[in-house]
């Protein structure tokens, strides 16, 4: 008989930060929503569980925190995360369409067919319970999600640099999105995958993706690239983006995982920052290098 598991994926977004000021804490929110001003970064945390019906056992729980900036105006809300960071980046505006009562938030405005977030003791939730399928066995699939103001923020993205040289040459040090993903599987070990997202060129909406997965939970260090490590270590790469200018550089194989021989030299992975210099090998191109530094405060 197959070992039925729990599987927990922490996934942490930061959509935003131009200003950040760490050392701000947020107020608790006592009054109505239709009192507050919602405007500022929020703390969006889903949990999604999945149970056996037969006998109550847990078969898989995914925990996911991210961050969303919300612009709260009398014309309408406005939630931006960092999927939306193509349009901003072409200058389209923001979507104004949800709205709030006095205890009940609806980000989708009269268009959203689920359950309005519920205001309780300061903290926006939603909570849905559905019949679903995991795998081959009948099971509750119970999703909840809370909103919790963290700080206020007028900007949509990540100070830091990201700096690219080889067969693909590129540099940024604004509009920078970072992700961290953390996976942990019973009776495996821990991966942590780092995502950057930014503009790619300044005339295209096009997104350069550049992710670095981890074994284990890395420290600062020196680092060899293997994709067969199972205890801590540098396990994959990957680069990729839609625009014109990426495929003259690399042509037209697409998406590009970087390969044997790599390696990058972490010289922070702590709460507040992510930096390293790496280089890593693209089949038929060469070798890339590229150096990142970027903030990952409050991605908690």
């Amino acid at each position: 008989m197959n070992k039925l598991g729990i599987v927990i994926i922490t996934l942490y977004l930061s959509a935003c930060g131009l200003d950040v000021d760490r050392d701000k804490k947020a107020e608790p929110i006592t009054a109505t929503l239709t009192e507050t001003d919602m405007t500022g970064i929020w703390l969006l945390e889903k949990t999604t569980v999945y149970t056996k019906k037969s006998d109550g056992l847990i078969l898989d729980t995914t925990i996911e925190k991210s961050q969303t900036y919300i612009e709260d105006t009398e014309n309408g809300i406005a939630s931006v995360r960092c999927r939306d960071m193509a349009a901003l980046a072409t200058g389209q505006p923001s979507h104004y369409e949800g709205f709030k009562t006095d205890d009940k938030y609806f980000p989708l405005g009269e268009s959203d067919t689920v359950q309005p977030y519920l205001f309780e003791q300061g903290v926006l939730v939603q909570e849905i319970t559905t019949d679903a399928m995991y795998g081959e066995q009948e099971a509750t699939e119970l999703v909840r999600k809370t909103l919790t103001y963290i700080k206020s923020k007028e900007s949509v993205y990540s100070d830091g640099t990201i700096a690219l040289n080889g067969p693909l040459t590129f540099s940024a040090t604004d509009k920078i999105c970072t992700e961290q993903l953390k996976q942990t599987q019973l009776e495996r070990n821990e991966t942590n995958k780092y995502t950057f997202k930014v503009p790619f060129s300044h005339d295209e909406q096009d997104l350069l993706e550049i992710v670095l997965l981890f074994a284990g939970n890395p420290s600062t260090g020196f680092y060899n690239l293997d994709t067969s490590a199972t205890e801590t270590g540098f396990i994959e790469a990957y680069i990729h983006s839609e625009a014109s200018s990426y495929y003259e550089a690399l042509g037209n194989v697409r998406p590009h995982n970087f390969g044997e021989p790599g390696w990058i030299d972490l010289i922070s992975t702590d709460q507040n920052s992510f930096e390293g210099n790496f280089s890593v090998t693209i089949e038929n191109h060469g070798v890339l290098t590229g150096y990142i530094e970027v903030d990952m405060s409050g991605l908690q």
